[in-house]
């Protein structure tokens, strides 16, 4: 059996470069900045809910939910995106949020 550790390192780095030079400057170019720091917020609260809702067992769920809510308060606020951006911006936050995690983890 090999050690597909590497593998999974290199992958999960692979990503992050991705998220990094691709994603996140092709949100800010799609929206005026007072837009996408809302959508932003919206997204980190979509994120969090579904995180907490022990229910949503699969990320694929947990997304389907944050996806929803992310509308729902855009809709709110009579804010429209397309939805690869809410999507784009709610996968940043998980990103992000997995980061601090790691931290803290790192830290404590």
């Amino acid at each position: 059996m090999t050690d597909v550790t590497w593998i999974i390192i290199g992958f999960v780095i692979m990503l992050g470069g991705i998220y990094v030079g691709v994603i996140r400057p092709w949100i800010a170019s799609k929206l005026d900045p007072e837009q996408l720091q809302m959508l932003r917020q919206f997204s980190r609260i979509a994120v969090s809910a579904a995180e907490q809702i022990i229910e949503l067992t699969t990320g694929k769920d947990k997304k389907a939910y944050a996806m929803d809510l992310v509308k729902q308060l855009l809709a709110k606020y009579k804010l429209t995106f397309d939805e690869d951006v809410v999507s784009a911006t709610i996968e940043e936050q998980v990103y992000e949020m997995n980061k601090e995690k790691k931290n803290e983890n790192s830290e404590g």
